[in-house]
Formats: structure tokens, C-alpha cells, sequence
């Protein structure tokens, strides 16, 4: 259903230059961003800028992305049958041997020395594809991406995420001890059409969500619970957290939210996103993040995973102008996210199409006898006439013609020369004007078009 613009937002706004999320409304002045400013997050609806908006630094964005973004690639070739590896786009990470990458819903092991960074095939446990892989497909890594995007401009505003096994107790009772995948999504309420909203999800509110982020494995113990630990990313209001039983090769089920209860400032970043070893517990106290941190223990009492709930579609990778695809959802009318990354409310059902893959045309190689110049087509020939029709007309101008030229050389024209020549003007127009009427016969079939 169609959906009206909304209205524009005529609340006074004043701009903070070290606050993490801004607001809709009117801003009388320009923030004039320059190199010293870092990451602000725009919360949905319409911004005025009366005096312009200037952004020579900084990072201005409505993007909501997850903490610890994966690195992807994607597919060059089809993949069916059982095979030792898959050939990918250039990577932008080094896989480690051991790790997971799933591809179409399907994951498969790296193998035995892994992949180093720039290489185009991935060599994997060998292992039988279901059904048929499509070229250009997206494939997923377990390994942080390189390029964050709250990163961009050098502003250090990405997060991360920790899950991390911690000892149980009274009222905090352990969870089945395994080792576990974990994988968070950024989610955040926006409005539509009004000035704010919280849920629950209506034609003018509705739940944005991210891409998941990278896996994380997570060992736990008898009598232990995790613990999920989250370096804050701009805009993100909740995480949702989902979970894999015994790796990240899936699959995943939605496990429960961590509340982002903090007041995101950004005015001091640097020790944002912190690289953290497996299992281990988070930085107490957690300085120089501006952005802070949030964090939920999973126990017995809410350890509870649907399965039924998967995570969402993961981020595609970026075009490439050889083989890459540039994946993209459907756009966004009124409130509906789109399936990109924000694709639907976690209680809801299970999430319905996936992403629509738009591969660019196969080139097409140059023609050597093109210089790049235009040259006009050879003109046809011109029509041939009949005899009779060739006569008219050298009548039609040789008559007056001949009087014409005549008169110019002071020639004496005999009166039946003089008679000939206009007899023969009248006759030659006369029989082209009688010729005009030809018809083809009436059993010659569909008209053929005008004849002379």
C-alpha cells in the first residue's frame, strides 16, 4: 500500500557536536563537520537544514550495521556436486584453517591451510553441495571485515561484540554446556510519520534490523552461563542475539535482545571495538568509548533458542565490475524495511525472500574497425523509372527548357518549334498527373504502398 510522504518535522533542533544520534526536526544553524568530528547516527524522519549542511569530516549517516561486521565475498562460478573448494571474488581477509563459510544457506569448513587475503578460491573440507550454488552468490566468513563501516573516515565508531562463559549460581542457573556459534544483529524502533515511537510495530512504527554480524564460538563449561558483551555501534537501541549449537556452521535461532541503555556521546572513541581472544571476558572498566557498552547474561531461566526465528539475510558483498553482483532488496515504500539488512521484526514470523542478485551485463569486446567516429550508412540507390515515366518528365523540362535557353541566345523559334515544346510540357504533366491514380490490381494482395 502506498504510503504519503511524511511531514516535515518543524521541531527546533540544536546541533551537538558530541552527540552519537541526532534527531529530525528544523536546525537553524550548519554543523560544519570538519576532520576533528567523528560518527553521528540520524534517527528516521526529516531533517531541515536552514543554513545548509557542510560535512568536511565526520560521518553522517542512517545506516544501522551490527557490531564486528563479516568479511564476504561471493561466488564466480556455479557450485553443485561435492567439491574441495570454491572460487570466490578476491578476498580482503586471510581465512584461518578450521573456520566457517557459508554460502546459500549451506557452510563448509576451510581446510588445511587456509586462505590467504587476495586469493580467489577458498579450499574447504571436501563435502556435497545440496542442489545447485549460483554464480555470484554471497559467501559469508567468520571473519571481521577489514572495513567496518562505522569506521569510514577514519572515525573508529564500529563495534563489537564478546560472548564469554561465566560461572552460575543461585538464581542464575548454567545452560547446556557446549560450544556455541553467536551471531548479533543491531536493531532500532523508527517512526513514520510521527515524531517518535517504541513499538510495537504498527503502520507508523516499525523495527529496523541489521545484517548479523561475523560468529563468534564461545566455549562453555558445567555450571556456567554466557554472558554477551557489546562495544556500542551508533543508532542501535537493542542487539539480537541468535545462536548455533556446536560451531558456526548454523543453523541459527533467535536467542533473546541485550539492551542499549547507554547515552551514546562520541567525543572520545579510540578504545571502541576492542579485539578480544576467544572466551575472554570484556575490558572492566571499559575507557576512552565515548559510546559505552551493553551487555545480557543468558542462563537457565532465558536460554530458551527458536529455531524457527533464523537471523536474517547476511549483508551482500560490494559490485564488482568483473564478476561481482551487486545485491540489493527491494525498495523501501513507507514503512516497510528492506530485505538488504533490516528486514523484519524478530518476533514475527520467519523472514520470506531472499535477496534479489543483479548481475551486471557480460561485456561486450570492442569492434576493431571502430575508431569511434560516426559514419553516416551508403545512401540505397535511387528507384528506376519505366520508360513512359522517364519521358513525362523529360517532356515536363525539355519543352520549357528549350525556350528558355533560346530566348537567353537570341535563336529564332520556328512557330512549330515554339508549338512542340509547350505540347510537350502539357503532355509530359499531364501523363505524370494520370500516372498518379496507378493502382496495383485488386487481386495483388495487401497493399503495397504508394506507386509512382
Amino acid at each position: 500500500m502506498y504510503k504519503p510522504m511524511p511531514q516535515l518535522n518543524a521541531t527546533s533542533r540544536t546541533w551537538s557536536r558530541y552527540g552519537a544520534v541526532a534527531l529530525p526536526g528544523t536546525y537553524s544553524t550548519d554543523p560544519h563537520l570538519t576532520g576533528g568530528d567523528t560518527c553521528y547516527f540520524l534517527a528516521g524522519g526529516a531533517y531541515t537544514w536552514q543554513a545548509g549542511l557542510t560535512l568536511n569530516g565526520g560521518l553522517v549517516s542512517n545506516e544501522l550495521r551490527p557490531p564486528d561486521e563479516p568479511s564476504v565475498t561471493a561466488t564466480t562460478a556455479a557450485l553443485s556436486g561435492t567439491i574441495a573448494s570454491i572460487p570466490v571474488l578476491a578476498l580482503s581477509v586471510a581465512l584461518p584453517p578450521g573456520s566457517t563459510v557459508t554460502a546459500s544457506g549451506q557452510a563448509f569448513t576451510v581446510s588445511a591451510g587456509g586462505a590467504a587475503s587476495g586469493a580467489t578460491s577458498i579450499p574447504v573440507t571436501s563435502q556435497a553441495v545440496t542442489g545447485t550454488i549460483a554464480g555470484g552468490t554471497t559467501v559469508v566468513t567468520a571473519v571481521r571485515a577489514n572495513n567496518q563501516f562505522w569506521n569510514v573516515n577514519g572515525v573508529n565508531c564500529a563495534g563489537s561484540f564478546q560472548p564469554y562463559p561465566n560461572s552460575s549460581g543461585s538464581g542464575n542457573p548454567a545452560i547446556p554446556a557446549t560450544t556455541y556459534g553467536v551471531q548479533v544483529t543491531s536493531v532500532r524502533w523508527a517512526p513514520y510519520g510521527v515524531p517518535s515511537c517504541s513499538g510495537p510495530a504498527s503502520s507508523s512504527c516499525f523495527l529496523r534490523e541489521s545484517a548479523p554480524s561475523m560468529c563468534r564460538l564461545v566455549d562453555i563449561g558445567g555450571n556456567q552461563v554466557m554472558k554477551l558483551w557489546v562495544s556500542n555501534v551508533p543508532g542501535a537501541t537493542n542487539y539480537n542475539v541468535y545462536v548455533s549449537s556446536g560451531s558456526c556452521a548454523g543453523p541459527f535461532g533467535y536467542l533473546g535482545q541485550v539492551n542499549n541503555n547507554a547515552s551514546e556521546t562520541n567525543q572520545r572513541v579510540s578504545g571502541c571495538a576492542p579485539t578480544l581472544a576467544r572466551n575472554a571476558s570484556p575490558p572492566t572498566p571499559f575507557n576512552n568509548c565515548d559510546l559505552d557498552s551493553s551487555s545480557q547474561t543468558f542462563n537457565g531461566n532465558n536460554w530458551a533458542p527458536d529455531f524457527t526465528i533464523p537471523a536474517p539475510d547476511p549483508e551482500g558483498p560490494p559490485a564488482s565490475t568483473a564478476t561481482g553482483p551487486a545485491v540489493n532488496g527491494p525498495a523501501a515504500h513507507g514503512p516497510r524495511p528492506t530485505r538488504r539488512n533490516e528486514d523484519r521484526t524478530p518476533a514475527g514470523p520467519a523472514p520470506g525472500g531472499r535477496p534479489r542478485i543483479v548481475r551486471p551485463a557480460s561485456p561486450v569486446p570492442p569492434d576493431p574497425a571502430d575508431d569511434g567516429e560516426f559514419h553516416p550508412p551508403v545512401p540505397p540507390p535511387l528507384p528506376s523509372l519505366d520508360p513512359v515515366a522517364k519521358g513525362a518528365w523529360a517532356a515536363l523540362f525539355g519543352g520549357p527548357g528549350y525556350l528558355l535557353l533560346a530566348t537567353m541566345v537570341g535563336w529564332a523559334i520556328p512557330g512549330w518549334a515554339a508549338f512542340l515544346a509547350v505540347a510537350a510540357f502539357v503532355g509530359g504533366f499531364a501523363t505524370l498527373v494520370i500516372r498518379m491514380g496507378d493502382k496495383p490490381p485488386r487481386d495483388s494482395g495487401p497493399d503495397d504502398g504508394a506507386v509512382l
